[in-house]
């Protein structure tokens, strides 16, 4: 379908299907979501993934509509708004990114503009709407909202009035973006839920305890960020 595909080696591929949870009939489509439009102009013909991450943008806002509605029968449309616009916001989206460690593969231009887009919180975000769309044209509704919810289903199901509480977790990553450290989470399951470690650049900074993981990622997060001196009142 694209001339695209001779663009990611087998290896860079096969990992980002192990990453992602899906493996692409047609490879073409997943080349494509991680062409850059600075890549593709230099080539007359070649697909970036603008076309398909307009796709994907409407399809992560529909599945993620339809999950919360799903899910929260008790909750009015003001409440399922305000978590949507959450789940689906480019900061949510471009830590999923960053957390699979998948940018580095972004097929861009030279120079200047390679740095630009590997580090641009907006290009992370259309990355995982991309992915999303390449997916739905490889593999229809019922994997694409697989992905969504392998990746989103966590935070679908909690309580979407949680979701005006700061998020911690966000704000830790961001930080480690801004300054090009790494930040890794590592969890383990123990007697009344599961305690969680966080590391910044390999050093671990905090720890936090909940009844589920997405708890205790928040509670080492809030202790990282104060070891940072970040005020998170």
């Amino acid at each position: 379908m694209y001339r695209n595909v001779s663009l990611l080696s087998p290896e860079i591929i096969a990992d980002i299907e192990r990453k992602i949870g899906y493996t692409f009939l047609d490879k073409s489509h997943l080349v494509v979501a991680f062409t850059h439009s600075t890549y593709a102009k230099s080539f007359n013909g070649l697909a970036s993934y603008d076309r398909i991450e307009f796709v994907g943008d409407a399809l992560v806002n529909f599945i993620v509509s339809i999950r919360l509605f799903q899910e929260h029968l008790d909750c009015d449309e003001g409440v399922l708004t305000k978590a949507k616009a959450y789940l689906v916001s480019k900061t949510r989206l471009s830590n999923i990114i960053s957390e699979l460690d998948i940018i580095k593969y972004l097929i861009t231009g030279k120079g200047q503009a390679n740095t630009d887009a590997l580090n641009s919180e907006k290009v992370r975000s259309d990355l995982f709407e991309a992915i999303t769309a390449a997916i739905y044209f490889d593999g229809r509704y019922n994997n694409c909202a697989n992905f969504i919810e392998r990746f989103l289903g966590a935070y679908i199901k909690c309580d979407p009035r949680e979701h005006a509480v700061t998020d911690y977790k966000s704000r830790l990553l961001e930080i480690g973006q801004k300054n090009c450290k790494p930040v890794a989470f590592y969890d383990q399951k123990v007697s009344d839920g599961f305690m969680v470690q966080v590391a910044l650049d390999g050093i671990i900074i905090g720890e936090g305890y909940g009844k589920n993981k997405r708890k205790a990622e928040q509670d080492a997060s809030k202790g990282a960020l104060q070891w940072l001196n970040v005020d998170t009142r």
